[in-house]
């Protein structure tokens, strides 16, 4: 069969191509950490800003980060209760459907990965040769199970589908490090699978590490890496394409009556494949607020440690690079002025923590979580109602995606094994509003851990309603609510009210 391996080794995907930066960057809002840290996700807050400052600054940023504690808390109302699977015949789906977990553990990480974005499942098969498996029984004493692969977006190179809304073709990433030779220096092996509807076909490309085509070719007859994708066997040809750098299998048929694929998201009302989630606006939520708040630890650094305002030429590395983390700058020196320091006063803060509050409460507003900003506290009744009816639908939405992906999963392993399992019934659970609350307090509780006043406030009245919403009358709910209000904060790991206060007295005197 000929093929142009230029085409289908580099082409992507449109929808790839535009939302792969952004899929990584939700990704690594969620990682948190060193992660975010060495991301791209801090900006020099001017061109002007010296590099050594930028470095600096950059060392010193903190990421808070929400986008984790909210996520886990809607997977845990999916997931936290019994999942109802009856009328299926394969119980290995439910023990053993993924080469790490059962099908529980599976799904969890299923409603994690497609709550964040499009995430793909492929129900795939071990590849092996009929003289060795002539019974069921064969398959089974040897472990010869179909299992479930998880597919991050980034990993779903390229795809298309018919009229009928049926998948033509899948080009997935199976990419991994060959750590097989305890002797030999590991190498990236570049490798990507193109499913039809009729045949398989694998694409390799060796990495860094050199090794000759014939050396090469070896590995990759003799099996490496752990899934049928990058274990072609030894019942499969391979190849070197004479144009470009890259072995080919020669395609052979996988005899299934589809592509065992799936694609997996909480909500897609434009049958794109690929849905806009929350979490892609909580993720830029999170670096404004990741920006503004090392903005303001530079306002504070540079109350406390002034610029140097210098008569005269600078030598260029001093002009350049500052002196330590401090920027230096020069001045016309006939205007007779001595050196001296100056920068910004502590009492400009406020802004930032302004900015820092409108962000937060906007990534509340994402999931439905916030409160009547017209009012200083927290409705019962129908108001508690409508507080959560963006939250409810969305998660009403991922339990209907969920059943629906597992009902796949049982319907692509049966087939894999010639047993039939369409009949399986699966139920989430749906109850999601007055039943989760626990779980709901102890995030809150996570997110009061930032040093931002406005976001404890909120959390505190919500735990509130949720201890004595419906115990209390309602006036006496009003009145905790009110106190939380108008309490004063415990001082954050800076406290800035008394610094900006003494800056502020030490102005007037």
């Amino acid at each position: 069969m000929p093929e142009n391996i230029i085409n289908i080794t580099s082409q992507r995907h449109e929808i790839h191509t535009q939302k792969s930066t952004t899929w990584k960057q939700v990704s690594d809002s969620y990682a948190g950490g060193k992660i975010y840290q060495d991301g791209d996700y801090l900006h020099k807050f001017t061109s002007r800003e010296k590099d050594a400052s930028y470095k600096a600054r950059k060392k010193r940023a903190i990421y808070f980060n929400n986008t984790q504690p909210l996520s886990d808390m809607l997977v845990g109302f999916l997931t936290n209760k019994e999942i109802v699977r009856t009328k299926f015949k394969n119980q290995e789906v439910v023990d053993k459907i993924s080469r790490v977990g059962n099908l529980n553990d599976f799904m969890t990480r299923v409603a994690t990965n497609s709550g964040l974005y499009t995430t793909g499942v492929l129900v795939d098969s071990p590849d092996f040769r009929a003289e060795d498996v002539i019974t069921e029984q064969d398959r089974i004493d040897k472990g010869l199970n179909p299992y479930a692969i998880l597919y991050e977006p980034w990993k779903i190179l390229n795809f298309y589908f018919d009229f009928n809304d049926m998948l033509s073709w899948v080009l997935l990433d199976n990419t991994f490090v060959d750590r097989s030779n305890p002797y030999a220096l590991e190498q990236k092996i570049t490798q990507y699978t193109l499913w039809t509807r009729e045949f398989i076909q694998h694409f390799w490309k060796k990495g860094d590490a050199q090794a000759s085509d014939a050396e090469f070719t070896g590995l990759l007859t003799n099996g490496i890496g752990g899934t049928t994708a990058q274990n072609p066997g030894k019942t499969h040809t391979i190849r070197k394409d004479k144009d470009s750098e890259w072995f080919i299998s020669e395609p052979f048929p996988h005899g299934q009556p589809e592509i065992p694929f799936i694609f997996v998201n909480w909500y897609d009302k434009n049958n794109t494949k690929y849905a806009d989630t929350v979490f892609e606006d909580i993720s830029f939520f999170d670096q404004g607020i990741y920006n503004y708040m090392s903005l303001m630890d530079e306002m504070i650094t540079g109350g406390s440690f002034k610029f140097l305002f210098f008569p005269g030429e600078l030598p260029g590395v001093i002009e350049d690079a500052g002196f330590a983390n401090l920027a230096a700058m020069s001045f016309d020196p006939t205007t007779g002025k001595e050196p001296f320091f100056a920068g910004p006063e502590l009492s400009d803060v406020g802004p930032f923590l302004n900015a820092i509050e409108f962000l937060l409460t906007g990534i509340l507003r994402k999931l439905g979580l916030n409160t009547d900003q017209e009012k200083d506290y927290v409705q019962s009744g129908q108001a508690k109602f409508f507080d959560f009816k963006k939250t409810n639908a969305l998660l009403q939405s991922a339990a209907r995606n969920l059943e629906k992906t597992e009902r796949l999963i049982f319907k692509y392993y049966g087939s894999w094994i010639s047993k039939s399992d369409e009949e399986v019934e699966i139920q989430y659970p749906k109850d999601f509003l007055g039943v989760e609350e626990e779980e709901e307090i102890s995030r809150m509780f996570e997110l009061m851990t930032t040093p931002v006043s406005g976001l404890k406030k909120q959390a505190l009245k919500r735990i509130a309603e949720i201890n004595f919403g419906g115990k209390i009358k309602k006036q006496e709910l009003n009145k905790i609510l009110k106190e939380i209000d108008e309490s004063e904060d415990q001082p954050p790991p800076v406290d800035i009210e008394n610094l900006v206060n003494e800056e502020n007295q030490t102005q007037g005197e």
